[in-house]
C-alpha cells in the first residue's frame, strides 16, 4: 500500500497500491512511491540483505530516498520518523478493522487471540495486538502461504441445488426422493473418490407467505411429517417461536464430501536457528535485535523479544515486552512476556 500526505497535512496509508510492478521503491524496478513494505525495510524489519523468493534484491537507497521526500512533504524530521508514521498509520487501520468486526458488534477483543498470517502480517500482529489489549498471536506454519496450505487442506465439497416449490402437504415423497437421487449422483459422479463420499440431504423450508427460508437436514427416503418437525424446531431456535401457518417446501440440496488430511509441511530443523542480528527500531529506539530463521527453530523453543523470525514466506516481528514459543506442530505463539 502506498503512504501519501492529503491535503490538511495527514499521513494515509492506501487505498493505492503499488502491486508487483513497478512494486515498493525497494524492489528497485522503477517504483519511486514510500509504501509499507519500504518503510519495514527502514526500520529494520525487513532485512537489507534479504533476498525476497531467493531471486528479488532490496534496494535500500530508493526505501530511503522514497521516505525522504514523504518526510518533506509531511513535514517530518526525516526517512526514518516517516517510517515510523507509516508503520504506526498502517496498524491503526488494520486495528481499525479489527474494531469494527470486534467492538462494534458487542465482542470484547480481549478476549480473543490474533492470528497473523500473509508474508506481513506477522510484523505488525503483536504491535496491532499491543493496541486492542490482546495478549496472543498465533502465527501458523506456513503463514505466509496460509490461504493457499488452507485450499490444500479443505475438504472437497460439492453442492447442488434444484427448486422444488409446493407446500409440504401437497408433496410426494416419492418425487422429492427422485430429485435428491439425481443431486446425488450427478455430485458424485464428480467427486474423487466416490467410495470415501459422505452425501448429506437437505431442504430449504418455510412458514407460507415468508419470503426467507431456513435450511435444515432431512433424511432419506424423503418424510414430510419429520421434515415439518425440524423445520419447526429450526425456526424456534432462530426466532422464539413456532407458527400455525402451513410449511412450503422450497429448494431440495445435496452435498458430497471428501475428507482430506492437511499435507505436512517439513523443515530442515539443524543448525543454530540465530542467524545474526540488525538494527530495527522500537518505541522510537533503535536497537540492536537478534534474527532466527524459522524453519531452524527447535519445538518448545522460546525467544524474548525484541527480535526478528524470519521464514520462507514471511517475517515475524517481536517487539519488547513480548515472546515467542515453538509448538510442536511448529506454529508460533506470540504472548506478552510476564516480566
Amino acid at each position: 500500500s502506498i503512504a501519501w500526505v492529503d491535503a490538511g497535512g495527514a499521513l494515509r496509508i492506501g487505498p493505492r497500491s503499488a502491486g508487483a510492478d513497478p512494486g515498493p521503491a525497494c524492489y528497485g524496478k522503477g517504483g519511486t512511491e514510500p509504501t509499507v513494505t519500504d518503510a519495514n525495510l527502514v526500520l529494520g524489519y525487513i532485512g537489507a540483505s534479504t533476498s525476497l523468493g531467493g531471486e528479488l534484491s532490496l534496494d535500500e537507497d530508493a526505501a530511503y530516498d522514497a521516505l525522504a521526500d514523504l518526510a518533506d512533504e509531511a513535514g517530518l524530521g526525516g526517512p526514518l520518523e516517516a517510517a515510523r508514521g507509516v508503520y504506526r498509520v498502517a496498524n491503526a487501520n488494520m486495528t481499525r478493522a479489527i474494531r469494527s468486526v470486534t467492538v462494534e458488534r458487542g465482542y470484547d477483543p480481549r478476549k480473543f487471540g490474533l492470528a497473523a498470517f500473509g508474508g506481513a502480517g506477522p510484523m505488525h500482529a503483536a504491535s496491532i495486538a499491543d493496541s486492542l489489549d490482546i495478549d496472543r498471536v498465533v502465527i501458523p506454519r506456513a503463514s505466509g502461504v496460509l490461504s493457499a496450505y488452507g485450499l490444500l487442506a479443505a475438504d472437497e465439497k460439492r453442492d447442488a441445488v434444484r427448486t422444488y416449490q409446493r407446500s409440504l402437504g401437497a408433496v410426494d415423497p416419492d418425487d422429492v426422493d427422485a430429485v435428491y437421487e439425481e443431486l446425488s449422483e450427478e455430485l458424485l459422479a464428480e467427486v474423487s473418490d466416490r467410495e470415501a463420499a459422505t452425501v448429506r440431504h437437505s431442504a430449504d423450508l418455510r412458514y407460507a407467505g415468508q419470503s426467507f427460508e431456513l435450511t435444515v437436514d432431512v433424511d432419506r427416503p424423503f418424510d414430510t411429517a419429520d421434515a415439518r418437525e425440524r423445520f419447526g424446531a429450526a425456526h424456534e431456535s432462530a426466532y422464539g417461536y413456532r407458527a400455525d401457518e402451513s410449511v412450503e417446501l422450497v429448494n431440495c440440496r445435496v452435498t458430497t464430501t471428501v475428507e482430506r488430511s492437511a499435507p505436512t509441511v517439513e523443515y530442515d530443523a539443524d543448525g543454530d536457528p540465530q542467524k545474526g542480528s540488525r538494527e530495527a527500531v522500537f518505541a522510537d529506539e533503535v536497537r540492536e535485535t537478534p534474527v532466527y530463521e524459522r524453519p531452524k527453530l527447535p519445538p518448545r523453543d522460546e525467544i524474548d523479544g525484541p527480535a526478528i523470525v524470519e521464514g520462507d514466506e514471511s517475517t515475524i516481528v517481536i517487539p519488547p515486552a513480548w515472546n515467542v514459543r515453538v509448538r510442536d506442530d511448529g506454529t508460533l505463539t506470540a504472548e506478552v512476556s510476564d516480566e
